[in-house]
């Protein structure tokens, strides 16, 4: 007996439908979740944040000449430091637009502490220098760095307009450098200023005659980020109260506004109301009643004597 192969139907190969008739379920992702087809009202999703910079460790072309640094007695540059106290924050109501500009100033003076530790024990003479401490340094100040960095960000993005407010009314005043711009400038040249200083000693096959100018580098790039913060938390609160008023005046006079409409607009409608109302019907054979207060009186004249 010949067996016969039944040909299998375009309907019961496609995956459109299952045999009771039904959709097939969506296929699922690796991950659990199902695939959708976007459609036009989606709201787009952002891409996720970027990994935190890493910086590159410190590759010295002759390390081994870092044993030959001794700081001289004479060098004074070892014993500057700018003043790392935090400043108070949170202290009430009266320091509240300080607060705005002095956390982020607070997370970097926190932040060029451990350079200055670590400068003070490289520049100590007791210890035989080696491209290990060089790097630590190079460590704590690639974070000092970043900090500092996105500090200028920070202040030309999200405070920019309160700084170009302080930097007007300094001109105006006949100021003749603007008093948050330079100094902004100046953290960000002595920024790049030690990152030169980083590269010619990596690149240098006598890194220990550069360490000095390192040293000075780095003190110069910290002194001018403290006169930045500084700068920023002595000028920049008035500017931001200064707009903050402002806007409180405005909203005040837009809510005044918007009462006053609402006012007038209760008057005119109850009156169109009033005027609008039909009056109530009688019924058949009933006549209306003389209201007194309606009622007008006849005045004669007086009599004329003869």
């Amino acid at each position: 007996m010949a067996s016969s192969t039944i040909a299998p139907t375009s309907a019961s190969c496609s995956p459109a439908r299952s045999l009771d008739g039904a959709p097939p379920a969506r296929r699922p992702r690796a991950g659990g979740v199902s695939l959708r087809r976007r459609t036009r009202g989606d709201t787009p999703v952002p891409p996720p944040p970027q990994a935190p910079t890493v910086a590159p460790p410190l590759v010295l072309a002759a390390p081994h000449r870092l044993a030959a640094y001794t700081t001289p007695p004479t060098d004074l540059a070892r014993l500057r430091e700018p003043v790392l106290a935090t400043v108070p924050y949170g202290v009430g109501a009266s320091t509240r637009p300080r607060d705005v500009f002095v956390l982020l100033g607070n997370a970097g003076r926190v932040a060029l502490r451990p350079v200055h530790a670590v400068m003070g024990a490289l520049q100590s003479n007791r210890l035989v220098l080696a491209d290990d401490h060089v790097a630590v340094l190079a460590d704590v100040w690639a974070d000092a760095a970043r900090l500092l960095r996105l500090y200028v960000a920070v202040a030309d993005i999200v405070w920019g307009r309160w700084v170009a407010t302080v930097d007007a009314r300094a001109a105006a005043a006949g100021m003749p450098a603007a008093p948050m711009a330079s100094a902004l400038a100046r953290l960000t040249a002595t920024l790049d200023g030690a990152d030169e200083s980083w590269a010619a000693l990596a690149a240098s096959r006598a890194p220990d005659e550069r360490m000095a100018a390192l040293f000075a580098a780095l003190d110069v790039a910290s002194g001018a980020a403290v006169a930045a913060f500084r700068r920023a938390e002595a000028v920049l609160p008035a500017a931001l109260c200064g707009a903050c008023g402002a806007a409180a005046t405005d909203r005040a006079a837009a809510a005044a506004g918007r009462a006053a409409v609402a006012r007038r607009a209760a008057e005119v409608g109850g009156w169109a109301a009033a005027t609008a109302a039909r009056p109530a019907a009688l019924p058949a054979g009933v006549a209306a009643a003389a209201d007194p207060a309606r009622t007008t009186s006849v005045v004669l004249p007086p009599p004329v004597v003869v």
